[in-house]
């Protein structure tokens, strides 16, 4: 697989208050083809705008392919964009080189689905949190790393005795916490949680879920929450995005959204919350059909196909821009015909 690059438009320069911001990022991947299949281009994202402020938690939810990972790793600079720019504490960090966002690497940190899978198996758990310090140069004497190691346990909740054991002797719950104490080690600013509960049992995903509430409270970084989970989305997160086939289709604050939420989809995503106010039962949709397929972009808005609230004209023709609810709000949703209710 290779990337399709281009130039950047030019973009406006965010104001610092954002830690981290991305200005209407793409990302175009290029499937080469063969003398039976034409050269594919998938559109993972298309014109995605998003801002995270200090000690701020965003969720970003959506169905399996909707791009939420795409984003995550384009806004810790692990993909390069092909449209758009990423600004971080003010500086556009668009086309650094690695060497360049080596030093960044210390304060942008990533939590993965699979804890398991992403913890080397030969390591122990010393070698596995203490690899940052390794990498950086840091606390280079052994015994002042180690315990360093051990109050980096203790902060997630686990004890010494875990040292020396390697990943297929911890629980899925204890590989999770073993990763998040790997991304503390540096004091990061911002860490992009990728449906860092999906592979948890329901207990484990709350107990991991306060975790990284009660850290943020203590070390003050900033998360990018990703999930297809929108009631833990909505658990942690201050502000809220929601994608839709590469594109963000709805944003708002978390409560907002819950309680008044304008894109068909959006209220798709609350049908599956357990919930029992009549009031907010009612705002449900059921949503029927696949997400259109990467390969095979539709023309007009892609949820169309889906939505009970569709039109042949504008819906099928043209792409419903995102904007503001009404003038001033920040509630956006990009639908030719949001709820109103």
């Amino acid at each position: 697989m290779s990337e399709h690059r281009h130039d950047t438009p030019r973009a406006t320069e965010p104001p610092p208050v954002d830690l981290l911001r991305g200005v209407r990022l793409s990302k175009f991947f290029v499937l080469s083809g063969s003398a039976l299949k034409k050269t594919q281009i998938v559109r993972a994202v298309q014109d995605a705008s998003i801002e995270i402020g200090p000690a701020e938690t965003v969720g970003l939810v959506g169905e399996s392919g909707s791009g939420k990972t795409t984003l995550g790793r384009l806004l810790l600079r692990l993909l390069e964009p092909t449209y758009g720019r990423v600004y971080f504490e003010g500086r556009d960090i668009t086309h650094y080189h690695e060497r360049d966002l080596r030093p960044l690497r210390k304060s942008l940190q990533v939590l993965f689905q699979d804890a398991a899978a992403a913890l080397d198996e030969r390591w122990t758990v010393n070698q596995i949190v203490s690899e940052p310090f390794a990498i950086h140069g840091l606390l280079r004497e052994p015994g002042a790393r180690r315990e360093r190691v051990a109050e980096l346990l203790r902060t997630v909740g686990l004890g010494p005795e875990l040292l020396q054991r390697r990943p297929l002797e911890l629980s899925s719950g204890q590989c999770q916490r073993v990763s998040i104490a790997r991304a503390l080690a540096l004091s990061p600013r911002f860490i992009v949680c990728d449906e860092p509960i999906a592979a948890l049992d329901a207990s484990d995903q709350l107990r991991v879920v306060d975790l990284l509430r009660s850290l943020q409270e203590t070390r003050h970084h900033s998360y990018l929450f990703i999930s297809h989970d929108l009631r833990m989305v909505l658990h942690l997160s201050q502000r809220v995005l929601v994608m839709y086939a590469g594109r963000v289709v709805e944003s708002a604050h978390a409560r907002e959204l819950r309680e008044q939420a304008r894109h068909p989809y959006t209220r798709a995503l609350l049908n599956a919350i357990p919930e029992v106010d009549p009031k907010r039962r009612r705002l449900r949709v059921i949503l029927e059909g696949e997400p259109p397929s990467p390969f095979q972009p539709i023309d007009g808005c892609p949820f169309h196909p889906r939505c009970p609230r569709a039109h042949a004209d504008p819906c099928e023709h043209e792409m419903p821009p995102l904007v503001p609810t009404a003038p001033g709000k920040a509630h956006e949703v990009a639908c030719w015909f949001p709820h109103t209710d």
